[in-house]
């Protein structure tokens, strides 16, 4: 297993326009990009734009999904502050538990607060339906959602690595991308990059991170708050090789850490009260 210590940054949401030495647009359209990022991922476009419309409209807010309002983790050198609220609303959900123990796909990363949330939810209908699609596409199986929700364009991600503590290493990592086409940026390093890579995803394409990809490059959706941008909709599919049981017991490749959070030996944090706006009494 490669890379599953990489540890939660402190830049959030926020995005680092340091300039690149070497940045690269990559203009996208109609026709599959092979070849991308360190050579292991591709640009798909899948839906048309009726039927991309069609799956908006569903995964939306209002419709079949209930989605969460999450908090960064707090401050290690200020954990008394109130917590920041995420740029964007967002639900987990998996496939259903598999094995007579029922033991359900379990992936901890550093914003998701399982105690507070609930470990995750079903798929709904039209996620699965997406999910056995992209199964078809890509000859891989997926048994983990995130759905995002990126109201407007003041909502963004911050440059990150996916977290490999509990996701297969050979698996790729599957966004597709509904509503608002956002730009997605790709650089080796966040603060002092000597590559970026610069791409639109556009509404019913698919974007496969490659596992190098992952490893070696960091990846963003920056906020743009200054354009008056529509909602877009983003399920990211994984695969994970870790598992829950019904008494709690984490099993398969991550079970030496047996925390149902991202693990506190790997700088986790959570906030156990109810008031995550306000700040804790000192």
């Amino acid at each position: 297993m490669k890379d599953h210590s990489i540890l939660p940054t402190s830049l959030g949401d926020s995005y680092h326009p340091s300039v690149a030495q070497k940045s690269t647009r990559i203009e996208t359209g109609s026709e599959r990009m092979d070849g991308l990022g360190m050579g292991d991922s591709c640009y798909i476009p899948l839906f048309s734009p009726q039927e991309s419309s069609r799956l908006l409209e569903a995964l939306l807010p209002g419709g079949e999904i209930e989605y969460q309002q999450w908090y960064h983790m707090p401050d290690r050198k200020k954990p008394h502050k109130p917590l920041r609220p995420l740029r964007r609303i967002k639900v987990a959900m998996t496939t259903a538990p598999q094995g007579v123990n029922e033991r359900t796909p379990h992936y901890r990363f550093p914003v998701n607060d399982q105690n507070r949330y609930g470990v995750v939810s079903p798929m709904t209908p039209t996620v699965n339906t997406i999910r056995l699609q992209i199964e078809a596409l890509l000859g891989r199986s997926f048994n983990h959602a995130v759905v995002l929700v990126y109201r407007d364009g003041d909502d963004g991600i911050g440059f990150h690595k996916d977290k490999m503590l509990d996701l297969d290493p050979d698996a790729p990592i599957v966004t597709i991308s509904l509503g608002a086409a956002r730009t997605m940026f790709l650089r080796d390093d966040i603060h002092e990059p000597t590559v970026q890579y610069e791409l639109t995803l556009q509404p019913g394409a698919v974007f496969v991170i490659g596992p190098k990809t992952n490893t070696e490059l960091y990846h963003a959706i920056p906020r743009q708050p200054e354009r008056p941008l529509g909602p877009r909709v983003s399920l990211t599919f994984r695969n994970t090789l870790t598992y829950r049981d019904k008494q709690g017991h984490i099993h398969g490749q991550g079970d030496a850490y047996q925390s149902l959070n991202w693990p506190t030996e790997l700088r986790g944090m959570h906030r156990l009260d109810a008031a995550l706006d306000q700040p804790l009494e000192r």
